[in-house]
């Protein structure tokens, strides 16, 4: 069992730069509405310069060669149980960054641990 930290890291990184752009306007204090015009351009130029130009240099860490396996799945599961919790018990939809987080680790963590594909 392997840790694939490359492919995880490559497929979450739209997600971490959301986190750290999120991060950024809220401690400069701007509108909701501009932090979610922001984090989607973000997110689109972020997911197209991954997709085309790395993706195309090392083909070998598209996600089309790897797949959940159980011990990602049961990653997801425990994690989401936990997401929803810290969701409703704690009102943690108000933190934006937060929020954010959570969902960057869990895929990470479920990412991380995916099977390679024997295509």
């Amino acid at each position: 069992m392997t840790f694939h930290w490359k492919y995880a890291g490559l497929t979450n990184l739209p997600t971490l730069i959301i986190f750290v752009v999120a991060q950024l306007l809220e401690l400069f204090r701007v509108d909701r509405l501009w932090v979610m015009f922001v984090v989607l351009i973000v997110f689109g130029l972020c997911y197209y310069f991954v997709t085309l130009k790395v993706m195309a240099v090392h083909p070998e860490l598209s996600s089309h060669h790897y797949e959940r396996g159980r011990l990602s799945n049961g990653i997801l599961i425990i994690a989401t149980i936990g997401w929803i919790f810290l969701v409703v018990k704690l009102d943690f939809l108000t933190n934006i960054a937060g929020f954010l987080l959570i969902i960057f680790l869990i895929n990470f963590l479920a990412d991380g641990f995916a099977n390679w594909r024997n295509a």
